[in-house]
């Protein structure tokens, strides 16, 4: 009864949030025969299946540092890149392309002093979550000083539309519920340049990058562990799996009726964004998941399907709502004991 209690308390500032977010809708001028014929692109078979949609780059991007400062003993840079990503679907291209801001690219990094004959230490590239990419916020829901005093190197993966890739502050184009087919691009966008960053960080000479993603980071990471088996491991928390309450036609605006049928076709057209539609290709030993019970944000049923349906074993499962938990210490004894284990944390 006790949990049950604080499930429903913990989810409470979550469904406030939730109606908030249809305060950030935008006008639809589309015909319904356009916006149809946009989602039909994401109904073909070879795009449903199996890694159809999703494309990873072969090699990493062109950096620009755009400058460093001291960080603790060593140092903080920020990495400026053009993103090459192509949407897969043409129509989509002009209204990608208008948010000009979004074509550029961002990675921060901590990184120890060290000389040029000394190997780099393990890497935790982190992923934030909806409305989470400032830097500042990111470095306190991540306790990237903490990671780095145990002794690993941190990167910070900034998202598409977020902090210098968004139009202005109080304006998001990531999820858009007038727009699935851009916000499916977008994704496959986050995932291509997430490799990027990835690739680039291995140039550099790290062997072991882990990866941990919160909230719709952690839906990143977990889509990029369908896709390849290459980092350390993956740490998804709070993940988001369906977007189909974000993405539901009829809360949109539309200059034409929205019937079931423009919603049946957005809800298909999301498997190609949904972990739970994919298998792994990394070993499932190499990911954990942390969830809350009473997350209304990232719906935990949905975060349960998709554990049992991957066949996940390391997965932690925490009273309260998206952002109230009731054992945090859990949460962290989940995170800190997976570095442990991974031999992550410096021993000396």
């Amino acid at each position: 009864m006790q949990q049950k209690i604080q499930n429903i308390l913990g989810g409470l500032p979550d469904q406030l949030m939730r109606a908030a977010f249809l305060l950030e809708g935008k006008n639809n001028s589309q015909s319904s025969d356009d916006y149809l014929a946009e989602l039909d692109f994401y109904l073909q078979d070879d795009l449903q299946k199996e890694n159809g949609f999703f494309k990873l780059p072969d090699s990493p991007p062109l950096m620009e540092a755009q400058g460093n400062k001291k960080y603790s003993d060593g140092k903080q840079t920020l990495y400026k890149y053009e993103s090459r990503y192509i949407p897969a679907n043409s129509s989509i291209t002009p209204r990608y392309r208008c948010h000009t801001k979004n074509m550029d690219g961002y990675l921060l990094t901590w990184q120890h002093p060290r000389n040029t004959t000394e190997k780099k230490p393990p890497l935790v590239l982190c992923v934030h979550g909806f409305h989470m990419g400032q830097p500042q916020r990111a470095k306190a829901m991540f306790k990237i000083r903490k990671l780095y005093s145990m002794g690993m190197d941190v990167a910070l993966f900034i998202q598409p539309h977020h902090w210098r890739r968004a139009e202005g502050p109080f304006k998001q184009y990531f999820i858009n519920a007038e727009d699935a087919a851009l916000t499916i691009e977008t994704f496959g966008q986050a995932i291509h340049d997430l490799h990027s960053c990835y690739l680039y960080l291995k140039n550099q000479g790290y062997d072991r990058i882990g990866l941990i993603g919160g909230s719709l980071g952690g839906c990143l990471v977990s889509l990029y562990a369908s896709l390849t088996d290459d980092p350390t491991f993956i740490f998804s928390v709070v993940p988001a799996i369906r977007f189909d309450h974000y993405l539901d036609p009829r809360k949109g605006r539309f200059r034409f009726p929205v019937t079931k049928l423009h919603a049946k076709k957005a809800f298909t057209a999301l498997n190609v964004v949904d972990p739970s539609h994919y298998t792994p290709k990394m070993s499932i030993d190499k990911i954990g998941v942390v969830y809350h019970q009473g997350d209304k944000i990232n719906e935990a049923k949905d975060t349960k399907s998709w554990v049992k349906k991957w066949g996940i074993t390391n997965c932690t499962s925490i009273t309260g709502g998206h952002w109230v938990a009731f054992d945090s210490k859990a949460r962290g004894q989940a995170w800190y004991g997976w570095l442990k284990d991974f031999n992550f944390i410096s021993s000396e």
